[in-house]
Parts: C-alpha cells; structure tokens; sequence
C-alpha cells in the first residue's frame, strides 16, 4: 500500500512440472480459499476464488528430441524416466483479491494468514485428480 491508500498486487505466472514417469497432465482449474492464523477462513465477498487454467503439464519422460508441446513418450529415441520440463502458464493470475489485502492491512499485517490452492484436471490416461492444496502465506512487502 503507498502514501495515497493505493493497494497493488501483482499477478503471478503458475509454473508446474511432473515428477519422474508421472502422466502428462491438463490443469483445467484451481481453487483458492483465505484464512487467518487461527484457521478461520476469511469470508468476504468474493474472496473465495476458482478460475480457469487449461494447461498441458508435459510427462515425466526426456528424451533427444522432445516435442515443443507435448515433451516426450515412451519409445521416443533415447526416452527415460526424469522430472518433466517446467510449464508457465503464459498468462498472469491474480491471486490474492484486494479485499482481503484490506482486511490483512486493517487488522494490523498478522503472521499466519495464507491461502490454500489447489488444482485439479486429468492425466493422459484420462482419471481426474485434485491436487492435496498448497500453502500460501500471506504476508506484507518487505
């Protein structure tokens, strides 16, 4: 927050990556939820956040020549087992809604307030998972 009262958050860039001979994946959705330190959660209009993804997270297989998009596959020439190659997600999201940077702010920037985030989609086998949610602090800028 500056000198005027004026809030500013930045937008983020999701970044995934599989673990060694996991399916390739599609993130289609993630799903945010704030709390304070004591675990409450934070229920202010429009804070609770679900938003579209529609990533392709590449397997967990390398090869010689993998494709831009798809990475690579079993049988591909010189394939084996290793963490995925990193995604971006080409777009930016807006993570954290000004409400509740409001309501952090108002009541005095306390530790222990954070978000869990998780994502779910479907794997090249076509099951549906949901990710176990993901921890986020919030905190003030240094």
């Amino acid at each position: 927050m500056d000198d005027e009262g004026t809030i500013t958050i930045e937008s983020r860039n999701l970044r995934f990556r599989n673990a060694a001979g996991a399916y390739g994946l599609t993130v289609t959705e993630y799903r945010i939820g704030y709390f304070d330190q004591a675990g409450n959660a934070i229920n202010i209009s429009g804070t609770e956040q679900v938003g579209s993804v529609n990533l392709f997270v590449p397997a967990g297989i390398l090869c010689d020549e993998p494709d831009e998009v798809m990475g690579c596959s079993l049988g591909d020439e010189g394939w084996y087992f290793g963490a995925g190659p990193e995604v971006v997600s080409p777009q930016g999201y807006q993570l954290l809604p000004a409400s509740v940077a409001s309501a952090h702010i108002g009541a005095g920037f306390p530790i222990g307030w954070y978000a869990e985030m998780e994502f779910t989609g479907f794997d090249t086998s076509g099951r549906s998972f949901t990710t176990e949610p993901y921890f986020l602090a919030i905190t003030a800028p240094d």
